[in-house]
């Protein structure tokens, strides 16, 4: 089944490869043109502007248009156009994870392993990971370990997400929308020149569904609805040639219930026994099952350009809040609910000394300082399986994080360059914790605090064999700061009169990369070729473990993961451009000992007995659904979020017509299964093919353009989140169903 996506895809694209060699033949040198050549694209992979094909880095870019004709509005869309990466989303978070290695955990205070920045600004939380763009320049990808000049926990990778500077040239889009379920939305992008020197931009967003892809099955009231709304401007000042001065500010809030509303995964029991409900969006879950995520952030950027160098400073402050209601046992009974009131506000500090742009030897060195405190204000539980009328948690995460860093790269011997990078990062985190025991008062705050110094590096080898081939062998460390657990769980609830006790902090995490990868262009810059083997050991990985409905942060020992990415881009014809990518994965956990399994209680159908675990059996209690926890040796095991194969595949073309052109794009995505616990168990994601489509209609002067479109064509069914628990069992929360409609844009 997985070979067939690899099989299709090559197929495909070496017949497309031949097309564009009979086609180029035939031109023989008549000239090139942007709609016979592929899009030359220029990246900060390597924090100054470079050609793609230029960086000895495993990078994917998205343009802005490319962007607009996939339906790329948000960052969770991204997994449908990067293999190797999967979105998912947890209840109010973003979990990214690239070739197998991200974070689980989306709780307040855990920073993600794929580091996610906007406009070079930091995105210190899973909760403010998740916006919408209408203003979108350009998205890159940085596949395997940024510990250098991306050093903040990057060790997964980095989506970079670049938005449209202001332009002194005057302009207003405004675009409308309808689509299926009830779905209204709006946009506005305006631009222009203020003053001589001053430009400032301004996009905003809003969009609401009415009608829910379910019901919930004991209130009758509809499941998956939601709206968002949000605003984006920059101010750029320019009072010399030499000096930009860019002023960001941006505002989101958002409504959803996407990796909420709970519910067993077919085949599989409940808390109360039930089985999955009829419909795959469907709920059996207490009433209002969703959150309100509100985050505010603003930047500075200064770039000022010497003669020797260029020194850009960027400063930048977020507020997030979150508020959301979880059913933890997902029936219409109160068995466990929990409220979650969250923040996270995080101050950054960036400098950069870059050597100009004519220099030989290329160099940069920098400082970064972050600052920041998360946590729940509270986190309330309450329900029958708490003998208290409730329990609210209370904790505050500071994090301190000051490093320094440097890389050059020199080129050594003819065509043959070596590039060398250093980061030292010294991370300190405080927790602040106290327990409110159903309105009986509160228990002795606890306190403790821990210091996680690292030095990451990057060592890589690059040689062009000609203008449009480059190979390179490269070496990264990346590193993930040590965390605590913001819920320390029933059990460490003290006795009034004593200091609560705080678990200590999770150990950081840390991987180290092998690569060896080529970038090449063919037959007249009409065939793109990047390929990159990747050998990762991965050491102290952080994974989730739920107990009593909480989620704890825990190590697993050691992980190898292996694989392989491709990348082809193709312009056959004029005005078609194809484009595929295949990720081929395997990860497994070398070493852990004492992982968690999950052993489905009946009624649930019996599983085998896992080998790795203590005999004889538990005793599992028949007339009580959920899971049996045991610690088991987990070794073996196919690390979480590693689907085998991921593969792309589409096709844009342009066709002029007399008012204008008309373009036509099909999209194809295949992701293998793939298991989100480690223990392997039922919570998987089944394999599921995507296909995407859009027409659009542009008018000849601009002035205005339609389009219609349709996102999973073939209604697939698969999960935004799924969980293993001890009381709710074997739970999911769906992913968005077919989706279509038509967007009208009118541009001044």
């Amino acid at each position: 089944m997985q070979k067939r996506p690899l099989s299709l895809l090559a197929v495909v694209l070496l017949g497309v490869c031949a097309v564009a060699r009979a086609q180029t033949a035939a031109e023989t040198g008549a000239g090139a043109s942007r709609d016979t050549q592929v899009q030359e694209i220029v990246v900060t992979a390597q924090r100054r502007d470079q050609r793609m094909q230029d960086v000895p880095v495993a990078v994917l870019a998205i343009t802005g248009d490319d962007a607009t004709r996939r339906g790329v509005l948000d960052t969770s869309a991204l997994a449908q156009m990067v293999p190797g990466l999967t979105f998912n989303r947890q209840s109010t978070s973003a979990t990214p994870f690239l070739r197998g290695v991200g974070s689980q955990n989306g709780t307040i205070g855990n920073e993600s392993s794929v580091a996610i920045y906007v406009d070079d600004v930091y995105i210190n939380t899973g909760f403010g990971s998740l916006f919408d763009f209408n203003n979108i320049a350009r998205i890159e990808v940085l596949k395997g370990p940024q510990g250098t000049l991306f050093g903040r926990n990057a060790t997964g990778g980095v989506i970079n997400v670049i938005t449209r500077d202001p332009s002194p040239t005057p302009s207003v889009d405004v675009s409308a929308g309808y689509a299926n379920y009830s779905t209204y939305n709006m946009q506005l992008y305006a631009t222009g020149r203020i003053t001589d020197e001053i430009s400032a931009n301004v996009a905003a967003y809003g969009r609401k569904q009415d009608e829910g892809w379910g019901r919930n099955l004991a209130s009758g009231d509809p499941t998956y609805t939601g709206w968002a709304s949000g605003v984006r401007t920059k101010a750029l000042w320019q009072p010399s040639e030499d000096t930009d001065i860019l002023l960001s500010f941006d505002f989101n809030k958002e409504r959803t219930e996407l990796g909420l509303n709970l519910v067993p995964i077919p085949g599989t029991f409940g808390a109360l026994a039930e089985r999955s409900p009829p419909g795959f969006y469907d709920s059996y879950s207490s009433p209002d099952n969703s959150s309100t995520v509100r985050q505010v952030g603003g930047s500075l950027k200064l770039t000022n350009r010497f003669d020797w160098a260029t020194l850009k400073s960027i400063s930048a402050y977020r507020d997030t809040r979150a508020h959301f209601n979880s059913d933890q046992d997902g029936t219409p009974i109160v068995l466990l609910d929990a409220q979650f009131d969250d923040f996270d506000h995080d101050f950054t500090q960036e400098l950069q000394l870059l050597s100009p742009a004519q220099s030989s030897l290329k160099w940069i060195v920098g400082a970064f300082f972050l600052s920041g405190e998360a946590g729940y204000d509270p986190l309330r539980l309450s329900g029958k399986v708490i003998s208290l009328p409730y329990v609210s948690y209370y904790s505050n995460e500071k994090t301190t994080s000051i490093s320094t860093f440097g890389q050059s790269t020199a080129n050594v011997l003819p065509d043959t360059n070596l590039t060398l990078g250093l980061r030292y990062t010294r991370d300190k985190q405080e927790m602040d914790i106290f327990h409110n025991l159903g309105g009986l008062g509160d228990s002795p705050e606890g306190r403790d605090s821990a210091t996680f110094p690292k030095l990451t590096y990057r060592a890589s080898l690059d040689h062009h064999f000609s203008s449009d081939i480059m190979g390179y062998v490269s070496y990264n460390r990346g590193f993930k700061s040590g965390v605590y657990n913001l819920i320390q769980g029933p059990s460490r609830v003290s006795p009034f009169g004593a200091p609560v006790p705080i678990a200590p902090p999770v150990r950081p995490e840390v991987l180290d990369a092998y690569a060896i990868g080529m970038k090449s262009e063919f037959l007249d810059h009409s065939v793109r070729v990047d390929v990159e083997g990747f050998y990762y050991r991965y050491s102290n990985l952080q994974v989730i473990e739920v107990q009593s409905g909480a989620a704890k942060t825990v190590n697993a020992a050691a992980a190898k993961i292996k694989g392989v990415d491709l990348d082809i881009e193709v312009v056959p014809l004029p005005r078609l451009t194809l484009a595929g990518g295949v990720s081929v994965l395997d990860g497994r956990y070398k070493s852990f000992p004492n992982g968690q399994e999950n052993l489905p209680n009946p009624p649930n159908a019996a599983i085998p007995y896992p080998a790795g675990c203590p005999l004889p059996p538990p005793v599992l209690v028949p007339t009580v659904p959920g899971n049996t926890q045991i610690a088991c040796n987990l070794a073996g095991h196919r690390t979480i979020d590693s689907p085998t194969v991921s593969s792309t595949l589409s096709s844009d073309y342009r066709l002029p017509v007399p008012i204008g052109e008309i373009d036509f794009n099909v999209a194809w995505s295949h992701t293998a299964s793939y298991f989100f616990e480690p223990d392997n168990g039922l919570a998987k994601q089944p394999a599921v093919d995507m296909v995407d489509a859009s027409i659009g209609l542009a008018a000849a002067k601009g002035r205005w353009d339609m389009r219609v479109w349709g996102k999973n064509l073939l209604q697939k069914h698969y999960y935004s989140y799924a969980v293993e628990g001890s009381l709710q069992g074997n739970v999911y929360s769906g992913a968005p169903p077919r989706t279509f409609g038509v967007t009208a844009s009118m541009h001044f």
